[in-house]
């Protein structure tokens, strides 16, 4: 994926899904999502969702960084339906 144009320059590495089950029946899911910026240098980015919360784990990163990764992520996908 190409980096974006962004004051972090972050570039989207891959992108991962998951899905928990516990004992007690409760399931979790999210996606991992491994980012590269040149200003910073690299890590994740954890969305999970437990069926009532939706839940970010962002390495101690700052709530306007983790927006940026997901701009950069929503930016760098290719519609199915684009020609």
């Amino acid at each position: 994926m190409k980096p974006m144009t962004d004051k972090y320059g972050i570039e989207i590495r891959y992108v991962e899904g998951w899905q928990r089950e516990t004992l007690s029946g409760s399931r979790t899911s999210g996606i991992v999502i491994g980012w590269r910026a040149i200003t910073i240098g690299f890590g994740e980015l954890t969305v999970s969702y437990d069926g009532k919360v939706l839940e970010c784990d962002s390495e101690l990163m700052s709530q306007e960084f983790c927006e940026a990764v997901l701009e950069a992520l929503a930016k760098s996908w290719k519609m199915k339906d684009d020609k």
